[in-house]
């Protein structure tokens, strides 16, 4: 099974659901908290309203989305 896609853009983090059925997307203002649990790979983006956005470690790029996150987001 392949990874939900991510996109994201200098306003907005958004990732396709299951099978490509739908898009959640949030804005970087929007985002409360991002952490990284080295433990399981994951990279999560905590919205304050809404769906978390997973990059999980079937996703490539992990590091230029860690990058990314920190540009926009705290880290826990």
């Amino acid at each position: 099974m392949w990874p939900e896609e991510i996109v994201t853009n200098s306003t907005t983090i958004s990732q396709s659901r299951l099978l490509g059925m739908g898009r959640n997307t949030v804005s970087w203002v929007d985002v409360d908290y991002a952490t990284e649990n080295s433990l399981h790979g994951n990279i999560e983006v905590v919205p304050r309203v809404g769906k978390k956005i997973v990059h999980t470690r079937l996703h490539v790029g992990r590091d230029d989305f860690l990058g990314i996150v920190r540009r926009h987001c705290r880290m826990f």
